[in-house]
């Protein structure tokens, strides 16, 4: 699994209380000259937000985009030129990444993305550097934006025609606000300590010893699912996927109690599985398969950490979705048997989040006899935080669950400015990256 080190673009026009669903893209940023804006808010606010979300972009990572033969014409130098050529293509495409993962950043945290007229927009950007960060002083708390909104948090990962299976979309314009980074004093540090600490953390990675497996076994045969024992801990997950649509995986882990450290380095149990979306090349196209599978688990939080899907075949690295800035997590305990629920994609409204409802598997209960004593839907709750990665990052929430009490994320954020100390306590404590695919 790419590692998770360190997500929906809502391009709705200011119609909050609307029911109809723009189209949501992950893949770009909004287009034209745009500011990010909150009501109420100072600078400080603003720029502490900037800052928070320049750091979890930072840290995401465009898949390869070209796929990589195993032989060349040309030899040596066929070789050198399909490197040139995937430099070329793979650093535009980062560029462009950041900036909508800086935006989706931006969005979960309680701002909106505002847009200017063209020639409004061009005067400011042509200001010096310090006249126009003052210019967006006057802009970025209004009680009414000076524009026309063009983006808001709403929960977009679940809607089937939100896009993120995508490679990087085209890059307007850079907003107002990241084009007077400079008269920050963090921006220019902390740019050139990235790549230091980037390498440091692969030094460390290289130096640690190897450990050995976290124990596991495989998924339990559905021929045994009656006879569960007592004193373990069972997960039940259910995937769908509409045959035609692209295949993928779902990303769970757990939890440990020190957040440094993976769970399995301390206790040698497993502590990440994926949920693998079916596949039967026999089934005619459009129509739904699904798969179903009990894993044993050790007890502890288990956290929905995103997805990973492949967009186009010849394309060698999928893209996965993280759900850093707000993930669905469960606890379970000792000798429960807890249904996950049913995940799709290519589905209704609703794939991607778990859909928990017993009477939707009754045909999977009905072959165990005694399963539904013991059954139970997993009591999941939103707003798990943990250090964001994959290629793009946003947050999920399960409709009608409870939130964590220190999230102030998504739906969560309200409309009270946060400010500069309290943005920084809002910093997801450092977690060990999850073992790679």
């Amino acid at each position: 699994m790419t590692r998770f080190p360190g997500a929906a673009l809502a391009l709705g026009l200011a119609l909050a209380a609307s029911t109809a669903h723009a189209q949501a893209d992950l893949t770009r940023s909004s287009g034209g000259y745009t500011y990010f804006h909150r009501a109420g808010a100072d600078m400080a606010a603003h720029d502490a937000a900037l800052r928070f979300c320049f750091e979890q972009a930072a840290t995401t990572k465009q898949p390869d985009s070209l796929p990589m033969p195993q032989t060349y014409d040309g030899g040596a130098a066929g070789v050198l030129a399909r490197t040139i050529v995937k430099a070329a293509f793979e650093i535009p495409a980062e560029r462009r990444g950041f900036f909508a993962n800086m935006e989706s950043c931006m969005v979960v945290t309680g701002w909106q993305v505002v847009r200017l007229p063209d020639a409004e927009g061009a005067s400011i950007a042509a200001l010096p550097l310090t006249d126009k960060y003052q210019h967006l002083t006057g802009l970025v708390g209004q009680d009414v934006p000076q524009g026309e909104v063009v983006r808001r948090f709403r929960n977009d990962i679940p809607h089937p025609d939100t896009r993120w299976l995508q490679t990087t979309g085209d890059l307007d314009k850079i907003p107002l606000d990241l084009q007077a980074l400079d008269v920050q004093p963090w921006w220019k540090a902390y740019y050139a300590k990235v790549k230091t600490d980037a390498k440091a953390v692969k030094a460390a990675r290289k130096a640690k010893p190897a450990l050995p497996a976290p124990k596991g076994s495989g998924p339990v045969p559905q021929t045994q699912w009656a006879q569960l024992a007592a004193d373990r801990s069972y997960l039940l997950i259910r995937t769908l996927r509409t045959q035609g649509w692209p295949t993928g995986r779902f990303l769970f882990r757990r939890i440990g109690p020190d957040p440094t450290r993976s769970a399995s380095e301390l206790d040698g149990q497993i502590d990440v599985f994926f949920a693998d979306l079916p596949v039967n090349k026999k089934v005619e196209k459009g129509k739904l398969i699904e798969a179903s599978f009990m894993l044993e688990l050790p007890p502890g939080r288990w956290t929905y950490m995103g997805i990973l899907g492949y967009p186009a075949s010849g394309m060698p690295t999928p893209i996965i979705v993280s759900f850093c800035l707000g993930a669905p997590t469960f606890e379970i305990q000792t000798g429960e048997v807890l249904y996950a629920g049913t995940f799709g994609i290519g589905i209704l409204e609703g794939q991607i989040a778990p859909d928990t409802r017993l009477e939707t598997i009754k045909h999977l209960t009905d072959s165990a006899p005694g399963l539904l004593d013991r059954l139970k839907a997993a009591p999941w709750m939103n707003g798990d935080r943990f250090a964001c990665d994959g290629a793009y990052i946003y947050a999920l929430e399960t409709p009608d669950r409870p939130f964590l009490p220190d999230y102030h994320f998504g739906s969560q954020a309200g409309r009270s400015p946060r400010s500069a100390e309290s943005a920084s306590a809002d910093e997801p404590k450092p977690v060990p990256p999850a073992p790679a695919l």
